[in-house]
């Protein structure tokens, strides 16, 4: 029998130190935990690897001693939420020194502002102005973000936050009272220009790609009659075959649809695995929503799709994920790819 690859999967901690408890029970190994500002990838790895899942935090640390391992796989996602871990896994990194997936120091550097000034000029790519303001009061939201260039109408979410969750658009000043929903003791928000990508037949079209190792792979699309589309939001074949059947058309298309744009924004960010969320305008062009390694790949906890055109995505990012891994894997280790 062919030994398995080792692999350190690095997990981390919130910088808040708060954990999320999914089910309460006497024995402790029964209460599974949640760490916020990871991704699910090694739900992703398949049964030819080793995984070894190593929490890191930015608090007091036992000795760390275990068997040596042929890579690193980065599953800390969220630079906001989790400077701490990100920094612990920087060190963590090079003290192994093995090929590492996801570099948690290139993480670190990507927050949602980074992202879009990195990305600007790309042809074929909207990227709407992003800015990241610390307001101590609502009526400080709009003049900090006018100040970074970002207008009504624009969105507003907390930084950390992922999912569409409390995402707020604000169409004009008369609308600053929306902002009454968020929290103005210190912390960050992302105020973001809004672009409307609304289609022709006035439905809302959110797609998803995933990028690993260089490879654009599509993930679904979802049509919706608000701007702020979920997979709750998607219709039932029932209602209309027509959209389903465009959803697995761009899934299933080869070559995938505007695979060069997001080989570019690939070239720019340089990570090994990351998700894209985006609508197209009127003209064709993708227009971003985010960009990060924080995108989920499967729907729920580890659930595969009902739907088989992403089934069969998932299996594609999978197999591309072991790739990447084993192309990895005895790789002595490398410092974090230049950017421009």
């Amino acid at each position: 029998m062919t030994e398995r690859i080792r692999i350190l999967h690095l997990v981390g901690v919130a910088d808040s130190k708060t954990v999320k408890l999914s089910h309460i029970s006497r024995d402790a190994a029964k209460m599974p935990m949640h760490f916020s500002g990871n991704v699910e990838i090694g739900a992703l790895v398949g049964d030819e690897f080793e995984v070894v899942r190593l929490l890191c935090g930015d608090l007091p640390t036992d000795d760390f001693r275990a068997k040596p391992f042929a890579v690193i796989m980065n599953g800390i996602c969220d630079p906001d939420s989790n400077t701490g871990s990100l920094r612990a896994a920087s060190r963590i990194v090079e003290q192994v020194g093995v090929g590492v997936f996801n570099d948690p120091a290139l993480v670190a550097r990507l927050t949602r502002d980074q992202v879009a000034q990195e990305l600007e000029g790309i042809d074929g790519l909207v990227v709407p102005r992003t800015a990241r303001i610390q307001p101590r009061a609502v009526r400080e939201v709009l003049p900090l973000a006018a100040e970074a260039g970002v207008e009504p109408p624009l969105l507003v979410r907390e930084a950390g936050s992922h999912g569409g969750h409390d995402l707020t658009l604000v169409r004009s000043a008369d609308d600053h009272d929306l902002l009454e929903r968020f929290s103005f003791d210190g912390r960050y928000l992302y105020a973001t220009e809004f672009v409307d990508y609304r289609s022709a037949d006035d439905r809302y079209r959110k797609y998803r790609a995933f990028v690993v190792d260089g490879r654009p792979i599509a993930k679904h699309l979802i049509a919706a009659g608000g701007w702020n589309v979920h997979a709750r939001d998607r219709v039932s074949v029932d209602e209309s075959e027509s959209l389903q059947r465009e959803d697995d058309e761009f899934v299933g298309a080869s070559p995938m649809p505007f695979e060069r744009v997001f080989r570019a924004v690939y070239d720019r960010l340089g990570l090994d695995y990351f998700g894209i969320d985006f609508g197209v305008d009127d003209e064709g062009r993708v227009v971003l929503f985010e960009a990060n390694a924080c995108v989920r790949a499967l729907e729920g906890t580890a659930s595969e799709s009902p739907i088989p055109s992403h089934r069969r995505s998932t299996q594609t990012i999978r197999d591309a994920l072991g790739a990447r891994l084993r192309e990895l894997a005895g790789a002595e280790r490398v410092s974090s790819p230049e950017r421009r």
